[in-house]
């Protein structure tokens, strides 16, 4: 049975009789858990896109540095596949990593494997087409890129 002072029913108080703070303790540490965690994710999301980069500057400082530039370039969209590609021009101003003076061209390099691996899929043009091709009148032929270049 309740008692008159129990309205809302046994177990449904609050622990120690305090009320919910909506904006207290409680959200920010799940605010701060939350955050936590996507910085994980995104962290992990670099390390694949930049796995010479990763080795280069070494386990310690790579999350510092992931740290630094998802605070710098936040995604701006859910799907993340097309983030990243602005960790070279990062690099080039992140100065703990200034002694490595090549690293932002190894980066771009592997932004570039990573585009072309997400690139849309396209035929090639076979050896017979190509030969077929030479006969043709320049002026008339018209030749495309694969996606991924």
């Amino acid at each position: 049975m309740f008692e008159p002072h129990d309205r809302d029913g046994p177990g449904l108080r609050p622990f120690g009789g305090l009320q919910p703070d909506p904006c207290g303790a409680a959200v920010a540490l799940q605010t701060a858990w939350q955050r936590a965690r996507m910085e994980s994710r995104l962290t992990a999301a670099l390390q694949v896109r930049y796995p010479a980069v990763a080795r280069l500057v070494g386990s310690r400082l790579f999350p510092a540095l992931c740290r630094a530039y998802i605070h710098a370039d936040p995604p701006r969209s859910a799907v993340i596949v097309g983030w990243g590609g602005m960790l070279p021009e990062f690099l080039e101003a992140f100065g703990p990593t200034e002694a490595i003076a090549f690293l932002p061209d190894v980066a771009r390099l592997e932004w570039a494997r990573w585009c072309a691996l997400h690139a849309a899929d396209a035929r090639p043009i076979s050896a017979a087409e190509l030969s077929i091709a030479a006969t043709v009148h320049p002026e008339l032929l018209c030749l495309r890129l694969h996606p991924s270049v």
